[in-house]
């Protein structure tokens, strides 16, 4: 069986997409495309109790490792195993598919079900909250609230990120909706079910142009301080967002001015999962900028510990 290689989008928030690479038994996952780690599936095993029922015994996903280009493989310790040779021999097979599909980062989305809550009273999509490759992962009881995320608060400020939140919640109303919705390769959305939905919007269909590009509606707001609010946490997400397969390619420059002004490490960390690149010149500028800062940070470091082998006294 060939191996599945794909992305999905980690939410809530979106913080960017994660690689995957599945095989039979055994799945890698990287967040940057560079470092992964490999896990060994658990089994399903049944045993007969004394009664002669039939149960079913779950056993957990073993750990293989982590491997990178640059650091190589570094096994995790596996204990407690009966069939060592035959999870070794699985976790060998993952390493070489993952070093072989290397080149084919990044890999297509695979999250096409995704559930989105919807504004009031409108009910028109607000913002991404989850999304799943195939329809038996939907879920229908999750909390309806949206966050920015601890990384948001502590880049933008506590008082930014909770008033946005306060924001976007606020615009879900008080009884707040999400729907599920099927995505085609047109970006046209079948509605499905969803949480605390109104009947009648199960079935309905939206256009491309109802879903916010960029996962979170930015042209919505009315007052000037709101709109300013949106658009600055945007631009903070400007590296992950380029990596969302589903931009024009005015969005993508827009992101990528805006990541290469204010976050070239990040753009360093995240541009190999970048589909496209729209201006070239800025993005390599900025990856050229974050690699010397990078370079100077571990000339610093290792002058710092030279001088502390030379006078180990002096903090004394």
């Amino acid at each position: 069986m060939d191996p599945h290689c794909y992305s999905r989008r980690m939410l809530n928030p979106y913080h960017g997409l994660v690689q995957v690479v599945e095989i039979p038994g055994a799945d890698a996952v990287s967040r940057d495309g560079l470092h992964w780690t490999l896990y060994i599936q658990g089994e399903v095993e049944y045993e007969r109790t004394d009664d002669g029922r039939l149960t079913t015994v779950e056993t957990p996903d073993i750990k293989f490792g982590n491997w990178s280009p640059e650091e190589g493989l570094q096994r995790a310790p596996v204990r407690f195993v009966t069939d060592y040779q035959r999870l070794d021999a699985i976790g060998c097979t993952l390493l070489e598919v993952v070093k072989g599909a290397q080149s084919q980062l990044p890999f297509p989305q695979a999250d096409r079900y995704e559930l989105w809550l919807l504004d009031a009273p409108a009910a028109q999509p607000l913002v991404l909250i989850d999304t799943a490759c195939d329809d038996n992962e939907l879920a229908f009881s999750a909390s309806l609230r949206w966050r920015p995320g601890e990384a948001a608060a502590r880049a933008l400020g506590e008082e930014i990120t909770l008033q946005l939140a306060q924001l976007v919640n606020g615009a879900a109303g008080p009884s707040p909706q999400a729907q599920w919705f099927v995505r085609s390769g047109t970006g046209h959305g079948a509605g499905m079910g969803g949480i605390g939905l109104a009947e009648a919007l199960v079935g309905r269909a939206l256009p491309p142009a109802a879903f916010p590009e960029l996962l979170l509606a930015d042209g919505c707001w009315s007052i000037a301080a709101e709109q300013a609010l949106v658009a600055a946490y945007l631009e903070w997400q400007a590296p992950q967002l380029l990596m969302l397969q589903r931009l024009t390619d005015a969005t993508r420059r827009r992101l990528e001015e805006g990541a290469c002004r204010r976050a070239a490490s990040a753009v360093a960390i995240h541009h190999r999962l970048y589909p496209k690149v729209v201006d070239e010149p800025r993005v390599t500028a900025a990856l050229v900028e974050a690699r010397m800062r990078q370079a100077l940070r571990r000339e610093g470091s290792a002058v710092a510990e030279a001088a502390t082998h030379l006078y180990p006294y002096n903090n004394e």
